[in-house]
């Protein structure tokens, strides 16, 4: 398909500057209103045939909001018929008359064109082979981003190709070129165009319309197909074009005849002042700090004061700090994402059950509410039973995929005829097509959404979303030869739902968290520019494998300096339409990410001229001290909790809990509450717990338990931590997982010629893994020893328990126990595992007290500090510890979980907002016993 006509570009339009001396809304309605003051004055008024462009939805209505107050202000009565549109609303109708291939469609065509493709057709694109099927979707993606930021340049691959001749992978774009040929090719055959070609062509066969005026305003960023759409328009000068700058008249010369900042702009000195830029320390921080501007206006906060912030990154959390600090709902603009529910969640642990029926991935999708509810309307079984089961397989071995855990389930397991079903469900679904996954899947959204508790609307969308677009695949696929796996349709589908949104419920203080553009357009007095990041302002536009940032230079499309210069424009423009009195614009950013990487200041921010540069150096790269409480907040709201009954069992690790904080162990051990995470994508300390023991009890049960080669440990404890690894996180793990097995291989490897020492001076194994109890009054204290050893020389026993801390200093096994005075008295237990371990193991092995002894097998970071140390001195603190066992018993019994103000850990400071000292000072909790 050719490219748009040059002649589209033949006109410029008339331009006009739109002194930023308030908001731009509030500033382009009085331009307006001036600029059409006769026609106005008529009676009626007329502006029927005046079209006035603006970037986005949101941009239109408050413009509107904003002509009618002017209007009125000016005595201006009636309809004046004036239209507000974007240009996608313009395109959407220039479109509309087009067939134009669906999605699902253009996806299963695409899937055929790879299938059919020869790998020696297409010699530099397949270097190294034509991808596989499970790779089609990746992509398939990649063309289709690619053929949408072209269009947006009214180009095709095809043309970029003959563009790109001499370019050092000229070879790839021709055979890019040849396969986008052959899509088009298909396409027609089809009787459809592309979404791309059908833009294309609707711009460059724009029909005459009746618009005299067409005026666009606050647009500094117009695209080349926006350019050629409004040439189109203003040809043969039917119409009159007008470009409305938000800019001062004395800033023309950085600005096109379009109205789109020059190169120049981003080195200009913007003028912002140090005193209106805030640097917090986290993104946490920066999210209060905005809320706290807000509060300060108090009812008035939602209409006083807009924010911009990363829609993507911190969004939540300045939802969650505005309603705390507040009172107030804030709400993402554009709505919630479909990417974030339950559906799009559970399409993603499907398709991975495409490519590898790991244990884990099995767990994964049984643990999704879609699955669960499913399972209990099927079988019986309640989602708490079904994880227990599948918690004591793992347990008990590590079961390497779906047929694996089957083997191990004992027929009589509430599990077993669940795995058995899931297996022969997965078998059904990724041996058809389209129309054959939607009827496996209705089932499973049937059984959900009979209770009206799951009514929720995103879920619902996102329901009816994925169910209309496997219909349209369904139809696709039908006229198809190729159909895509099933894997890939379901990985499709999932993103489908990542490009989609469902407006958020509001509470009447609304305040709604815009992105960068549409705070540009925002009518509020106060202006609050957050996430002010290299990243977010201006943003990378991503990394595409095809368009680095030289080739899009070289074909006319946005690149990073136009973005630089918009965004720097845009900013000046926002920073002095709120300059005046009455007027405020401050500028917030982060020093770190919720990662705790460090995050840099936006390059904006040093457009200061290079006299100021030196205290804009030192402003934003200083340090900044976390934000821990607010006491000025503390009364919005109180926590009150009764206690369930916890009864009279209780594990020695939980125990060590209480001691470190009554109130932590309170919230883990009887509410049940857990710390989640759910961008984890790296082993956190249980995860690596679990491989290190795992690997252990292996060598513990194996042959070569009482070998003294430390090379020959080495290799076993390496394999088996290979094997332990593939069964839990597949044969392909992320690449973090995979570094940090490498670094858990490392430490083994140390750890096989601590092990080979040790059994040189008598230490031989006994016990591993092995359960007991021990009575304590009312209560039985549980405990699972990691290991129990004897020395044949000397008689001695000893109960060893592995530890992977990151350092391991001499005397820590003592250190981590206790806190002690400087006269040895001991201040504050911290722990009493290897004291109690000590007592169990004399009850359980038949040992005298003098006999039995405690150990930690260290394995920290620094493998040189790799051993087993016993706690030599343990004997004169055994009483001690037994003491105060039975009195952090009684406390429990008597359910004393105040916070205190020395915590050793706060796991759910995220959860309240305070750290647990200021839950104690601030007075925060009450009515934690029954």
């Amino acid at each position: 398909m050719p490219d748009a006509d040059p002649l589209l570009f033949s006109c410029l339009p008339e331009r006009f500057f739109i002194a930023p001396e308030g908001p731009l809304p509030v500033c382009a309605a009085g331009w307006v209103a001036e600029y059409f003051k006769a026609r106005l004055k008529r009676v009626p008024p007329a502006l029927g045939d005046v079209l006035v462009i603006v970037p986005t939805r949101s941009a239109a209505r408050t413009l509107r909001a904003c002509l009618l107050d002017e209007f009125q202000r000016r005595g201006i009565s009636g309809v004046v018929g004036l239209r507000v549109a974007t240009f996608e609303q313009l395109l959407a109708d220039g479109v509309r008359d087009f067939s134009v291939i669906s999605p699902e469609a253009a996806f299963c065509l695409w899937t055929e064109v790879l299938e059919d493709a020869r790998a020696e057709d297409f010699p530099a694109l397949f270097l190294r082979g034509k991808p596989d099927r499970a790779q089609f979707g990746a992509f398939v993606a990649q063309i289709e981003a690619l053929c949408g930021a072209l269009a947006e340049n009214l180009l095709t691959i095809q043309g970029a190709a003959a563009r790109l001749d001499g370019d050092e992978d000229a070879g790839k774009w021709r055979d890019l070129a040849a396969l986008d040929e052959e899509f088009f090719r298909r396409c027609r055959a089809m009787g459809k165009l592309s979404r791309e070609q059908a833009l294309i062509t609707a711009v460059c066969q724009w029909p005459a319309v009746a618009w005299k005026e067409v005026v666009v305003l606050g647009h500094p960023g117009l695209s080349r197909a926006q350019v050629a759409l409004l040439c189109r328009m203003g040809g043969e000068g039917r119409t009159r074009l007008s470009v409305g700058v938000f800019a001062r008249p004395d800033a023309a010369e950085f600005f096109d005849e379009w109205g789109r900042p020059l190169d120049d702009y981003c080195t200009k000195d913007i003028g912002i002042a140090d005193a209106d830029i805030c640097r917090s320390f986290d993104i946490a921080a920066q999210a209060r700090t905005a809320a706290e501007l807000v509060a300060a206006y108090g009812a008035d906060g939602p209409r006083a004061v807009a924010i911009a912030c990363d829609q993507n990154g911190s969004v939540d959390l300045f939802k969650t700090h505005l309603r705390r600090c507040a009172e107030v709902e804030g709400a993402s603009l554009e709505g919630r994402p479909l990417a974030r529910t339950a559906v799009c969640e559970w399409l993603k642990a499907l398709a991975q059950m495409g490519h590898e029926r790991t244990f884990a991935g099995v767990r994964d999708l049984l643990g999704s509410p879609y699955m669960a509810v499913y399972v209990k309307a099927r079988f019986g079984a309640e989602a708490r039973d079904l994880r227990r089961a599948l918690d004591e397989i793992q347990a008990a071995a590590f079961p390497l995929d779906l047929d694996a855990a089957i083997a191990l389930a004992q027929k009589g397991d509430v599990c077993r005829p669940i795995l058995e079903w899931l297996g022969l469900w997965l078998d059904e679904i990724f041996a058809g097509a389209a129309d054959r996954l939607r009827e496996a899947i209705v089932p499973v959204f049937d059984a959900f959404f009979a209770d009206e508790a799951h009514g929720d609307a995103a879920e619902l969308l996102a329901r009816d979303a994925v169910l209309e677009s496997l219909e349209r695949m369904g139809e696709a696929e039908r006229s198809l030869k190729s159909q895509p796996e099933t894997a890939q349709v379901l990985e499709f589908l999932a993103a489908s739902l990542a490009k989609r949104f469902v407006p958020e419920a509001h509470a009447q203080a609304e305040l709604p968290l815009r992105d960068w553009m549409e705070i540009y357009w925002s009518a509020h007095p106060h202006v609050v520019l957050a996430d002010m990041n290299e990243g977010v302002v201006p943003s990378t536009g991503g990394i595409d494998p095809y368009l680095t940032d030289a080739r899009r230079r070289r074909l006319g499309l946005y690149c990073q300096k136009e973005r630089h210069a918009r965004d720097a424009a845009m900013l000046e423009g926002l920073y002095r339409s709120r300059s005046g009195e009455g007027y405020a614009c401050s500028l917030l950013l982060a020093g770190q990410d919720a990662d705790a990487d460090p995050r840099k200041p936006s390059r904006l921010l040093l457009q200061c001229g290079r006299e100021g540069l030196p205290a804009r150096v030192l402003r934003l790269f200083s340090e900044a001290e976390p934000v821990r409480d607010r006491a000025e907040f503390a009364t919005l709201w109180r926590l009150r909790a009764s206690a369930p009954v916890l009864g009279h069992r209780l594990s020695v690790t939980a125990l060590r809990d209480y001691l470190s904080s009554p109130w932590q162990f309170y919230l883990t051990h009887l509410l049940k509450a857990r710390p989640f995470d759910p961008g984890q994508e790296e082993l956190d300390a249980m995860g690596l717990g679990t491989l290190f023991h795992g690997v252990w009890e292996a060598f513990a049960k194996g042959h070569l338990r009482d070998s003294q080669d430390a090379e020959r440990i080495g290799a076993f404890l390496a394999g088996t931590l290979e094997d332990i690894a593939a069964r839990l996180y597949g044969a392909r793990p992320d690449m973090f997982v995979r570094l940090q097995l490498k670094g858990i291989e490392q430490r083994l490897r140390a750890c096989a010629e601590a092990q080979a020492r040790w059994r040189g001076e008598g230490w031989k194994i006994v016990s591993a893994e092995s359960a007991h109890q021990l009575a304590v009054g009312d209560w039985i204290l549980s405990a699972k020893f990691d290991r129990v050893d004897c020395n044949e020389k000397t008689g001695q026993w000893m109960v060893i328990d592995y530890k992977t801390y990151d350092s391991a200093p001499a005397g820590c096994a003592r250190k981590n126990h206790l806190l002690t005075n400087r006269d040895g008295s001991v201040k504050r237990w911290k722990d009493l595992q290897l004291p109690l371990y000590a007592r169990m193991a004399c009850g359980a092995f038949s040992v005298s007290p003098e006999r039995m002894g405690a150990a930690y097998f260290l394995a920290p970071k620094n493998i040189s500090d790799t051993r087993v140390e016993p706690w030599d001195d343990m004997d004169a603190y055994a009483e001690a510890a037994w003491d105060e066992a039975r009195a952090a018993l009684r406390r429990i019994g008597e359910m004393k979980f105040s916070p205190r103000e020395d915590a050793a850990f706060d796991n759910f400071e995220e959860v309240f907002g305070f750290s647990e000292e200021a839950l104690l000072r601030l007075g925060l909790v009450e009515g934690v016993a029954p």
